[in-house]
């Protein structure tokens, strides 16, 4: 299981996108791409923050693109063995206690 998924996820990817964009022409801040795995911890890190964030506020708003981020970003660099689910719960706590 990657990481991203271990976080409830409110919202869909594309209303996720129209909230980007929406939030781009108010001139709001703009969460940037993950590049790197600096950028994914730093993003974890943010998450966790944000967690208590209530939902249709800036914090939340930021909770869901930041999770959308991270979800993309484990898809394209986070192999997950789904034959296996307790193996992929383990492997989530054990990413999650490193971080």
């Amino acid at each position: 299981m990657r990481i991203g998924v271990c976080v409830l996820h409110r919202r869909s990817n594309a209303a996720t996108a129209r909230l980007m964009q929406k939030q781009t022409k108010r001139g709001d801040a703009i969460v940037s791409p993950l590049r790197t795995t600096n950028d994914h911890r730093a993003a974890l890190v943010e998450i966790e923050s944000l967690m208590a964030a209530e939902p249709a506020t800036q914090d939340g708003d930021r909770l869901d693109m930041l999770v959308s981020l991270v979800e993309a970003w484990e898809a394209k660099h986070v192999p997950v063995d789904t034959s296996d689910p307790i193996g992929a719960q383990t492997d989530c706590r054990s990413r999650l206690n490193r971080h």
